[in-house]
């Protein structure tokens, strides 16, 4: 029945298959007995080879520290003026 599926898919759209079991839609999945991870580390590098930023240094996020409330926050640009849409926009 998954074959047909797929054959099915494949009339409508370009489908790769991989013999990778444990990636689905760009998301790597890894198994434990205690848990499930996923995974979008080789998204994350497509991104930063895409804005040459693969020798950028990485830091910790800093915390926040106290009230997280939303209620006095300014949302004045919408999320597609702001230039963090470049880096997520594929």
């Amino acid at each position: 029945m998954i074959n047909k599926v797929i054959e099915s898919v494949k009339k409508e759209i370009e489908v790769k298959e991989t013999t990778q079991s444990n990636i689905f839609l760009g998301v790597e999945i890894k198994k434990t007995e205690e848990n499930i991870t996923l995974s979008q580390i080789n998204y994350v590098k497509k991104i930063l080879e895409k804005f040459n930023m693969t020798d950028c240094n990485p830091l910790k996020t800093p915390g926040v520290i106290g009230d997280t409330s939303l209620d006095n926050y300014d949302d004045s640009r919408s999320f597609h003026q702001k230039p963090t849409k470049k880096l997520l926009d594929p």
